[in-house]
């Protein structure tokens, strides 16, 4: 045995303590105690072989080139080996594109040029968490916010940009008189299979009284998790358009179908809105007391 009384890398029995210092298989996959050695045909030492070496690295003289790398676009190189020179980051949309005001709402940003984006902010605020998933994909967390809509910027080194009003803020109202579901209703369907019509109704005086579609009042129906509540947890409810299906007395009823992707359990519920969408009236079956997830309808998903 050699003086630190283990073999060496290379099997042999002797006293030259040359021992792999990290005890892995080394970056270019030879067993040796050279961790600096470089990747077969990667001149220029990023991890990344050229191109016409078998790799990806569009520049192997350049070690800030290679593929994943941040892109600068004033450099007039593509630093990312995308194929594309100077690009520059850009938002192409939020979905959700809303969300209360108490933060937490879970937005999927869609663009390019995302790889290497460190910051973000809804509204001049930093969300609450943010991940890049791809080049052009990024999920983040929105934080506390005020109703209206907000601009949401993102950035990395050397670019930043904004999309103007790509996120609505909205609080919960009380100016809208009524929301309510009807009781005990319960339905089941498997995924990709449209449900029966739900229903939901609104009443509000001078508005919804009058025959016919009450003027200024939009309705969605919402798919929620199984007893959230969705003014408290706004991440575990989808919100998708519902239409006018006639008087219900002083109020106007809406309804819609909901076509679910996945099994479970889940709640069903209506929201109202007399502003443009910005201030909401959430529905269960019992408008006299606090909104409560167990007076929603409920849906099964089934194999």
């Amino acid at each position: 045995l050699d003086d630190d009384d283990t073999l060496d890398d290379d099997d042999t029995l002797d006293d030259d303590d040359i021992v792999n210092d990290d005890d892995v298989v080394d970056d270019d996959d030879a067993v040796d105690d050279d961790d600096t050695t470089p990747l077969p045909g990667d001149s220029d030492g990023d991890g990344f072989a050229a191109i016409d070496q078998g790799g990806d690295d569009c520049d192997d003289a350049n070690p800030l080139v290679y593929p994943g790398a941040t892109e600068n676009p004033s450099n007039t190189a593509d630093d990312d080996c995308d194929g594309i020179i100077d690009e520059e980051i850009v938002i192409t949309g939020a979905d959700p594109d809303d969300g209360i005001i108490g933060g937490g709402t879970l937005v999927t940003l869609t663009g390019h040029a995302f790889t290497g984006v460190m910051a973000a902010t809804v509204g001049g605020v930093a969300p609450t968490a943010l991940s890049v998933l791809d080049d052009g994909t990024i999920e983040l967390v929105t934080p506390v916010g005020t109703v209206g809509d907000v601009d949401v910027t993102v950035s990395h080194a050397f670019d930043s940009d904004t999309l103007t009003d790509g996120f609505r803020y909205t609080g919960f109202v009380t100016n809208i008189d009524q929301a309510t579901l009807p009781a005990g209703v319960e339905q089941t369907t498997t995924p990709g299979t449209p449900t029966a019509a739900f229903y939901g109704t609104v009443t509000d005086a001078g508005v919804t009284d009058v025959a016919g579609q009450g003027v200024g009042i939009e309705a969605e129906i919402g798919l929620g998790m199984q007893g959230w509540d969705p003014t408290a947890a706004p991440d575990s409810y989808s919100w998708f358009p519902a239409s006018f299906d006639g008087d219900d007395g002083d109020g106007d009823r809406y309804t819609a179908t909901i076509t679910p992707e996945t099994y479970g359990s889940y709640m069903v519920t209506f929201r109202f809105s007399a502003d443009g969408g910005y201030n909401w009236t959430y529905a269960d079956s019992d408008p006299g007391t606090a909104l409560d997830p167990i007076e929603m309808s409920i849906l099964h998903v089934t194999p």
